[in-house]
């Protein structure tokens, strides 16, 4: 699920791996912009796989339409370009870290809710037999 209510939710969490390799990608390449296929060819992932998480993640690739063809190809933001590999690195690291302090305190809340549910609905389980 891509979007939920227009929200992209856990776009870092599980993908630090590609993430980084597309990172390295681009920062290994002679080329500023590259097409999806070009990057798909070096990871060995299918293109819209590439164009997916390439999409997911705005904070370092940037999206460029083509003047004359149809085609659009990806580069990374100037901000990511000016920062080292560290820096990078550790941004993709401290998302994903994020997202995953986010999805377990989900998890947690939910599990609460339906353990006070469980704790009320007790007593009425009592006038039911």
């Amino acid at each position: 699920m891509a979007s939920t209510f227009g929200l992209r939710l856990f776009r870092f969490r599980r993908r630090t791996a590609l993430i980084t390799e597309l990172y390295e990608i681009f920062v290994d390449s002679p080329k500023r912009l590259l097409h999806p296929i070009e990057i798909s060819r070096e990871c060995g992932l299918h293109m819209l796989d590439v164009i997916d998480v390439m999409d997911r993640v705005p904070e370092i690739f940037l999206r460029v339409p083509s003047t004359g063809e149809t085609t659009t190809s990806y580069g990374l933001r100037p901000s990511i370009n000016a920062m080292s590999r560290e820096e990078v690195l550790r941004l993709i690291n401290r998302q994903a870290r994020i997202e995953n302090f986010m999805f377990y305190a989900v998890i947690i809340v939910v599990l609460n809710a339906l353990f006070v549910v469980a704790i009320a609905t007790i007593p009425y389980l009592g006038t039911l037999f």
